[in-house]
Parts: C-alpha cells; structure tokens; sequence
C-alpha cells in the first residue's frame, strides 16, 4: 500500500471529510464538534502527509473535553503512532521527533501562560 492508497483508506475508514479551500484557519486543523472534517490538508504521496491526516484524525478520535492543549497534541500524535503501526507503515524518526517537540513546545508555552505543571495523561514526547 503506497501513502496515496493509505490516505485515501483512512479518509474513508474514519469517515472525514476533508475541505481543502476552508476559509476557517491559516494551517491544518481538525474540527472536534463532530463535523469530522480536516481542513486545509492536502493530499500528497508523501509520508509527511499521510503522518499529518493521521494525526489531525487522532485529534478527532482523541477528543476529551476539558483536555489540556499539550495533550490533545500527545494523545493525537500517539493516535497516529498507532495507525502507522496498524497499517505496517514504519515510523520515521524525524518527523516523530518533529511532533514530539512541538508538543513539548505547548506544553512549554502552556507553563509560561499559567499551566499547572502537572497534566492529566503523561506527554508522548
């Protein structure tokens, strides 16, 4: 299964409609209100793109309220983590280690805004 085929299964899988050309936000994101929609990605042959639609879907299967900001970024990078290992995709390293420092950075940023330091999950980072 080459990425193209993959995105397109877990598009179809989870049931997420994707809005290219959305007017909502400058980068990709995901709507968690249960539209089930990604906006703003698109669809490359590329491990990147398929780890960034894997991720964003993590964002909506992963979903808690009241979930911290680092954490919503942890649990759907973990999410992705395991859709990868699911679909027999291997990791790459740097752009896991990418995710794994941003997330550190809002939790990091979290801090400097008033963030307890302790969090509800432990952090995948």
């Amino acid at each position: 299964m080459d990425y193209l085929e993959a995105q397109v299964f877990e598009i179809k899988h989870w049931n997420i409609t994707i809005v290219e050309n959305s007017t909502c936000w400058s980068r990709v994101h995901a709507h968690c209100d249960g539209s089930r929609k990604i906006c703003k990605w698109r669809r490359k042959n590329s491990y990147k793109s398929l780890f960034v639609l894997l991720h964003e879907i993590g964002h909506i299967e992963t979903d808690v309220k009241g979930m911290k900001r680092c954490e919503q970024e942890s649990e759907a990078t973990r999410w992705a983590v395991e859709r990868l290992r699911a679909l027999g995709i291997p990791i790459k390293r740097k752009i896991l280690n990418d995710y794994k420092d941003y997330t550190k950075r809002t939790y990091e940023r979290g801090v400097r805004r008033g963030l307890k330091k302790k969090v509800k999950s432990g952090l995948y980072i």
